[in-house]
C-alpha cells in the first residue's frame, strides 16, 4: 500500500527548502552526519523525475496487487499517484481516502477486492474454512 506516495514534478526547490528545514531539525541529534551526507541524501531523495524509491520500469514490472491511496498535496501530487497506477499492472488507485467518511468505505472495497485476488490461490491452502480474505477485515 502507498499511503500516499510522494514524488517529483516540476519543483524541486520547495522539495529542498522541505528537506534543509527537516534536516537542520534532526541535524543536531545526528553529528555523524556531514553537510556533505545531507546535501547527497537530499539529491538522492528529491533529484528523481518519479517517486523517491523506485522507477517507472520498477512499477511497471512488480507484479504484486498494489493499493495507491492518492496524494493530494504538493509533496504528495495526483498526477504520481495516477502514474504508479497506470503504470503497476495489478494497480488500484482510491482517489479518496481522507477523512472520516470516506476511508471506511472506500478502503474496505478496495482492500476486499485485492486482497481476496491475490489470496485466493493461498486460500485453498488453508485449514481453517472460515478465514477468507473477506471475513479477515471484518
Amino acid at each position: 500500500m502507498l499511503l500516499p506516495p510522494a514524488g517529483v514534478e516540476a519543483d524541486t526547490d520547495s522539495m529542498y527548502t522541505m528537506f534543509d528545514q527537516w534536516a537542520a531539525e534532526i541535524g543536531k541529534d545526528h553529528p555523524e552526519a556531514s553537510a556533505a551526507d545531507w546535501v547527497s541524501f537530499r539529491s538522492n531523495m528529491w533529484d528523481g523525475e518519479f517517486v523517491i524509491t523506485v522507477s517507472p520500469d520498477d512499477v511497471a514490472a512488480m507484479t504484486t496487487p498494489i493499493l495507491v491511496m492518492m496524494g493530494n498535496d504538493h509533496f504528495h501530487p495526483p498526477s504520481i499517484s495516477r502514474r504508479i497506477t497506470a503504470l503497476a499492472p495489478n494497480g488500484t488507485l482510491v482517489e479518496e481516502w481522507k477523512g472520516d467518511q470516506k476511508l471506511p468505505s472506500a478502503t474496505r472495497s478496495i482492500c476486499c477486492r485485492t486482497i481476496k485476488s491475490s489470496c485466493n490461490s493461498i486460500h485453498t491452502s488453508w485449514n481453517d474454512p472460515h478465514i477468507t480474505p473477506v471475513n479477515m477485515l471484518a
